[in-house]
């Protein structure tokens, strides 16, 4: 059977150097080919090959990875090969163009039928063989793109990023739950509950943080330190000293 493309978003990991998370499939979603991949249809566990960009198999390989998955979610985390130029250049490359950048997989259809949904003819993949995960220009998902970790510095940007795109995501799913007059299920509820209770959390303690950093205040606990330096040195002395 033919080698097939879809899209997917790429999260760059700041931890270790190349390593990287790809969302490569939100299942029972009607995506831009018109196809409706089942859960089930990925093996979670397998191990793929990051391919050169453009799905240009006469190059060589980027890095390599394993699938995993949860809920709709189905994602590689995988490293790319730095101690290669080509591995470390897509890498470098990838970290530049951010979330501008799209992607895309290969794969073999083992098993598929055709049928309907949201009043659209659609193909329902039921089994497929994944064999990379490739950068492309424009791919065939919804919503690709690459939040990327750069640096220390940019843990902030990342994270808030992270946060948009999994509440846009949770959005766009509870948009397409109801159309079929179905709520969101208790799992995704439930993930959002934690998301939210984690964020006032941090909300407090940055709170915190900005508040035991605020130039003004350390400038004031210097100039009472100051003052009472000041005060003990008259005592010593013997001069008068004031409230």
């Amino acid at each position: 059977m033919d080698t097939e493309r879809k899209s997917l978003s790429l999260e760059l990991k700041g931890d270790t150097p190349g390593a990287f998370r790809a969302i490569f499939s939100t299942l029972n979603v009607v995506d831009h080919d018109q196809d409706v991949t089942l859960p089930g249809a990925l093996t979670l566990g397998a191990p793929v090959i990051v391919g050169a960009y453009g799905h240009d198999s006469r190059a060589l390989p980027t890095g390599k990875g394993v699938t995993g998955g949860e809920g709709d979610l189905v994602w590689v985390d995988g490293e790319f090969f730095l101690d290669t130029p080509q591995g470390e250049a897509t890498y470098k490359t990838l970290k530049r163009l951010g979330d501008s950048q799209e992607w895309s997989y290969t794969f073999r259809v083992r098993d598929a039928e055709f049928g309907e949904k949201d009043g659209l003819p659609v193909r329902y993949l039921k089994s497929l063989d994944v064999f990379s995960v490739d950068p492309v220009l424009v791919g065939a998902g919804i919503g690709t793109q690459t939040a990327s970790i750069k640096s220390y510095a940019d843990e902030g940007e990342h994270a808030l990023a992270s946060v948009q795109l999994f509440v846009s995501r949770s959005k766009s799913l509870a948009d397409l739950r109801a159309k079929d007059g179905r709520p969101l299920s208790p799992a995704n509820r439930s993930r959002l509950a934690a998301l939210h209770e984690a964020l006032t959390t941090a909300g407090a303690d940055i709170d915190q943080l900005l508040s035991e950093t605020d130039p003004d205040k350390e400038r004031g606990d210097l100039d009472r330190v100051y003052l009472d330096f000041l005060r003990a040195s008259a005592r010593l002395s013997g001069a008068p000293v004031g409230a």
